[in-house]
């Protein structure tokens, strides 16, 4: 009496198990193409990534946010929020004292601007577009 009742039970934590498979399956993916319209949409604001872009970002990082010392750069990329979440969760409730958890220094604000185009000049580089030495 206990085995039928026993691999009822399995069989029905099976089929839960692969409905829940199914599902995930098809948000997760919905959710790619969403991203990836979501991609092709900035892609088409801003143009393709090349020697004029990059010289613009230039200009932007080196010409004005480096002399506004800018002091935080935020995203909405999961990756990024995620690995924010603690500090985002430390100052909720109350202004920090002594540093800010999303504030950078002027060097470390400064530093990542500049590994930001160093990116980018390496990835227009390997795709043999690059055209500027400096």
């Amino acid at each position: 009496m206990r085995r039928p009742v026993a691999l009822a039970v399995v069989a029905g934590a099976i089929a839960v198990l692969v409905v829940l498979v199914v599902v995930g399956r098809h948000e997760g993916s919905r959710h790619a193409r969403q991203e990836n319209r979501k991609i092709a949409e900035i892609r088409r604001l801003v143009g393709p990534l090349d020697q004029p872009s990059l010289d613009a970002f230039k200009h932007v990082f080196n010409d004005e946010m480096k002399k506004m010392n800018v002091e935080s750069f935020l995203g909405s990329h999961p990756d990024i929020l995620l690995n924010m979440q603690p500090a985002m969760e430390s100052i909720r409730d109350k202004y920090p004292t002594g540093n800010h958890p999303l504030l950078l220094s002027k060097d470390h604000a400064n530093r990542y601007m500049d590994i930001m185009l160093e990116c980018a000049r390496a990835r227009l580089a390997a795709q043999g577009r690059l055209t500027s030495t400096n």
